[in-house]
């Protein structure tokens, strides 16, 4: 009995250090395959694309190893459970650095098949239901926000309601960012791409001019000339809640931008030339409560109208969309020379309240643009017809 009892306890031994051992294998061979990448060097020698200097880059790729290292810790920031989507991932630097700070899923979405070895053989290691590959059409800078079904069912499981916390991750380097600016609006204001997972955190490389945008300043560099401009940066204000988070020289992306000779107006400042700006964009968890879910594609137009030029007065222009609200306006404080370039994201939120709750609303411009067949509601966001500076 005795004798039974120590071969038991033998066998129980033995396969302990042969789980453990395959354990640490496991681990081992893991964790080498996420250092084994061609050094920067090797990766410019290789892909020749990556050493064109472009006055426009469609995408740009980040390839110093310490700098990702860095990214990674500011998308993770302590919280690996929420799943990652990473557009136009390029050789891999940042995906594997996410893996090494333990995301738990990670979706990589390349668009341009030169990048594809380097994360199927990445995906071969760490098994495909911690890391989906997978090929998305591109859109303006950004891999295709329009999420395919393969993406969605890997992230199902984490579809959260609005309200509730971050559903997931979305990141991207952007350095015209006027398409991406545009696509995000539009797909938050229908729930639909990565926000129909939920609250989908945004972070973005892109130049500073768009940074400044994106975090809502209506008077930053070149805002003041460029309508489309203060109207996403109003929109963005409304929607989320944006700051800077991190600073990278220009020099550490690939390819390279092209000096361009940035064109300053009137006494509106240069914008920093020398860096991209890593912007953390939160959707606002309450948004329903500063404007209606149903009302969100009229508020985007409204936005569109109201500050299409700075120097439009606020009351006569108010007035072509409802007739009988001037005196309304100057007993709230509005007066004749008020401007609309003065107007706060608060002041214009309550301008729309008010016109929406107007019986001139269901026989104004922007209720029939968006209820016309001829103009449908999915197309009353105005496309960016260029990315140029002023």
């Amino acid at each position: 009995m005795v004798l039974i009892s120590v071969n038991l306890i033998c066998q129980q031994r033995n396969c302990a250090k042969q789980y453990i051992k395959q354990r640490l294998h496991r681990k081992s061979r893991t964790c080498c395959t996420l250092s084994e990448l061609p050094s920067t060097v090797s990766l410019l020698q290789r892909h020749t694309s990556l050493t064109k200097k472009k006055a426009k880059p469609v995408q740009a790729y980040l390839l110093n190893r310490d700098i990702a290292e860095r990214v990674a810790e500011k998308l993770i920031e302590g919280h690996p459970e929420i799943p990652i989507i990473e557009s136009c991932p390029g050789p891999s630097i940042l995906t594997r650095a996410l893996l090494n700070h333990n995301v738990k899923k990670l979706a990589a979405l390349y668009s341009n098949k030169e990048w594809a070895p380097y994360l199927q053989e990445l995906q071969k290691s760490v098994g495909k239901q911690r890391l989906l590959v997978t090929e998305a059409k591109p859109y303006l800078g950004t891999s295709s926000l329009d999420l395919g079904l393969a993406t969605l069912d890997f992230f199902k499981k984490h579809i959260t309601p609005w309200g509730s916390d971050i559903a997931s991750k979305f990141f991207t380097i952007s350095p015209s960012s006027s398409g991406l600016m545009h696509t995000l609006l539009d797909h938050l204001t229908k729930r639909k791409a990565i926000f129909s997972l939920g609250r989908t955190e945004i972070y973005v490389f892109t130049l500073d001019m768009y940074a400044k945008t994106l975090c809502g300043d209506q008077t930053a560099t070149f805002g003041l000339n460029n309508p489309a401009r203060v109207q996403k940066s109003v929109l963005f204000k409304t929607f989320f809640d944006a700051q800077v988070i991190l600073k990278v020289p220009v020099d550490e992306f690939y390819p390279n931008l092209l000096a361009r000779p940035w064109k300053a107006k009137g006494k509106i400042k240069q914008p920093d030339k020398d860096n991209y700006c890593l912007v953390k964009l939160v959707p606002k968890r309450h948004l329903h409560n500063i404007i209606d879910e149903n009302d969100l594609p009229a508020f985007v137009l409204f936005v569109q109208y109201i500050m299409e030029k700075k120097n439009d007065r606020v009351i006569p222009k108010m007035e072509k969309l409802a007739p009988t609200c001037g005196l309304k306006l100057i007993s709230e404080g509005h007066t004749m020379t008020e401007t609309t370039g003065t107007l706060s994201v608060e002041t214009i939120i309550q301008l729309f309240k008010d016109f929406r709750s107007r019986p001139e609303y269901t026989t104004s411009s922007i209720y029939i643009q968006l209820t016309s067949t001829d103009s449908p509601s999915q197309n009353y966001l105005h496309k960016p017809k260029s990315d140029d500076c002023e």
